[in-house]
């Protein structure tokens, strides 16, 4: 056993906590721990650099668990070292290192993927702040570890995987390996590698930008036109989620897991109460916001406007289930999606295309939530609220779309000095970049899909609106739950968003 290896053995319980609190992919800060433990190591050599990987167990004093990887020693030069390997066909491994009680941690080649010629010395850790670890090996293969671990299926991995090399979908970086803790007939992933894409920036970056140059100018086309382009992509990609597969190539994915089916009465009732939860969870914290003794933290100005969301409570209610009935049978089809879909999740590449990333589902959910079938309205929804939360970004920005006026200088003349637009005027503006936006995205997601594919939604696009429709309101009335839970200065975002929603 290495010294690293022992050295994780040597920690205690109270040394654990110490330190999987102080890590930022710890995903249960706010909860009280009772204890953790070793759950496993497994001491790792690969071209002379050697470093151990252990699975902790830490139990809350809910008596729930959680089990987290965690890696010490030189873990990224032996990664980048084993995918810098010569040989090893798909599914074969290009490291396998053994640990005690028949556990394994295995890198493997991805299945008919093209893994690129890297230089393994040159590999950095991702400074982003995330639940889990990226490694970037030669600014062409990006390695991203799971730190918190769950049996079975990984999302992220299977659709990535189903995505790259059976619907060969050209909107993904291709798999290019899996890396998984392997003990008796137990699989559990602990990460993926996939190629990297060096000067790409995230769709959120780069459409604040777009919208910089709208306030400041205007200037529609730019926007119109990357709006559009996304909707297009977003439907290929739903398209490719539905296509289905009697051998999706791996042993992990049941044959029908991206076969699209026919929604059904029960799927909408389901997605209905889905909604009606949200609404009531975020009234009702909204409420306990509003009680002089409940402590709340929402900002005066905000108070009319939340009492006015309070007195539509049975209105949003009712609206529900008018959207439901409305829908009747005409629901479309359920098929694997995206699930956490938003400008954060999708890359602007250097050469100007859209590539769709991050397929691990909203991680606060079970696993087995994040890979049911939906529908793809679900996607659409969500990439509509982000929309909402750029141009309200924007808006928030005192700097943009200011403009200039001339004004006298009795000692040099008249002179060009900013001239701020009002409020009002930059409501109007980032009104209009909002619809803008959301006008283009639809365009383009409605025409961009293949006529033999429409079964994929409703008969009637005023049907799939409905259920867009259906899918914000859920969406919203979460994301003023979360705002009030988390950024009381942000929850005038979604409670923008709920007002609009009976409009």
């Amino acid at each position: 056993m290495t010294d690293v290896a022992a050295s994780l053995r040597s920690r205690s319980s109270e040394a654990w906590l110490e330190y999987l609190r102080a890590q930022r992919w710890f995903a249960a800060k706010g909860e009280q721990a009772a204890e953790a433990r070793l759950d496993g190591v497994v001491p790792v050599r690969c071209g002379g650099f050697s470093f151990a990987v252990a699975r902790v167990m830490v139990r809350f004093a809910s008596g729930t668990e959680q089990r987290y990887q965690v890696l010490d020693g030189e873990f990224g030069a032996g990664i980048a070292t084993a995918l810098a390997g010569a040989g090893a066909a798909g599914g074969a491994p290009l490291l396998e290192a053994h640990g005690e009680e028949g556990l394994r941690w295995l890198i493997e080649a991805a299945p008919n993927a093209e893994r690129p010629v890297v230089d393994a010395s040159k590999v950095r850790q991702s400074a982003a702040e995330q639940s889990n670890t990226s490694l970037v090996v030669d600014d062409a293969i990006i390695v991203k570890l799971f730190r918190k671990l769950e049996t079975g299926i990984q999302p992220d991995v299977e659709v990535t995987r189903f995505l790259t090399t059976r619907a060969h979908f050209p909107h993904t970086p291709p798999l290019v390996a899996t890396i998984r803790f392997q003990q008796n007939d137990v699989t559990t992933i602990a990460g993926m590698a996939q190629r990297y894409l060096p000067g790409s920036t995230d769709a959120w970056s780069y459409l604040l930008e777009l919208g910089r140059g709208y306030f400041e100018t205007g200037a529609r086309d730019a926007v119109m036109r990357a709006a559009r382009e996304l909707g297009t992509v977003t439907r290929e990609l739903h398209e490719a989620l539905g296509s289905g597969d009697a051998d999706v190539g791996g042993a992990d994915a049941a044959a029908d897991d991206f076969t699209a089916e026919d929604a059904e009465a029960v799927d909408l009732a389901t997605w209905a109460d889905g909604a009606r939860r949200s609404i009531e969870s975020a009234l009702d914290l909204l409420a306990r916001q509003l009680d002089p003794g409940g402590g709340g933290s929402l900002e005066s100005v905000r108070l009319g406007h939340a009492q006015a969301l309070l007195s539509r409570r049975d209105r949003y209610m009712s609206w529900v289930g008018e959207t439901a009935d409305a829908l009747e049978d005409d629901l479309g089809a359920r098929i694997r999606i995206h699930g956490d879909y938003h400008l954060g999740q999708v890359l602007r590449t250097a050469d100007g295309r859209f590539m769709i990333i991050d397929f691990e589902g909203e991680p606060a959910r079970p696993l087995a939530e994040r890979r049911a079938k939906s529908s793809p309205m679900r996607d659409v929804a969500g990439m509509l609220r982000s929309f909402s939360y750029a141009a309200a970004t924007l808006l928030a920005d005192p700097k943009l779309g200011s403009g200039t006026k001339t004004v006298p200088d009795p000692k040099r003349g008249p002179k060009t000095v900013p001239d701020p637009k009002s409020v009002g005027e930059r409501e109007t503006v980032a009104a209009r970049f909002e619809r803008d936006l959301r006008s283009a995205f639809l365009a383009g997601y409605q025409s961009g899909g293949d006529p033999e594919d429409a079964e994929l939604l409703p008969e009637s696009w005023d049907n799939a609106l409905r259920l867009v429709s259906l899918f914000e309101a859920e969406k919203a009335f979460y994301e003023l739950q979360y705002e009030l839970n988390h950024r009381p200065g942000w929850v005038w975002i979604p409670m923008r968003g709920v007002a609009k929603l009976l409009v």
